[in-house]
């Protein structure tokens, strides 16, 4: 006796459920594929710049701590403190962001920069990416 049952050739005519050979039952359903593929990379991306700025805020606070020791600590011996924060801008995958950097003062009044908050200042890929477009377009003009 032949058994009767749709097999899985896609032929279901518009159905949104065919019945398989095991007797169960495979549900089809028609999702907007790319569009949440582009939803899960731009909420990727949101979240990777968030977690690198946050990055970016630790290193600069654990360097602060070594210069200038815990925050709120009474050191006896210390050789800078703490002198608050200043709103400033980094780098961080070709754009610019405002982020607060802490401050700190040697005892003689005198600021000690943060290594890390220069480096994330400076951000040399976006010079680097103008540079070599500009270089581009003016090795491939006609002359």
């Amino acid at each position: 006796m032949k058994k009767r049952y749709r097999k899985e050739r896609g032929n279901t005519r518009g159905k949104a459920y065919t019945l398989c050979p095991t007797g169960k039952v495979k549900v089809e359903l028609p999702l907007p594929v790319a569009e949440i593929l582009a939803g899960v990379e731009v909420a990727v991306e949101e979240f990777a710049t968030e977690a690198g700025l946050a990055l970016m805020q630790a290193a600069m606070e654990a360097e602060a701590g070594l210069l200038a020791g815990p925050r709120y600590a009474r050191i006896k011996k210390r050789e800078a403190y703490r002198w608050g924060g200043q709103n400033g801008v980094v780098i961080y995958g070709g754009r610019k962001f405002d982020l607060d950097y802490p401050r700190v003062r040697s005892l003689k009044g005198v600021e000690l920069p943060l290594a890390t908050y220069r480096q994330f200042r400076e951000g040399g890929r976006i010079e680097r990416s103008v540079y070599q477009k500009l270089l581009f377009k003016h090795l491939h003009q006609k002359v």
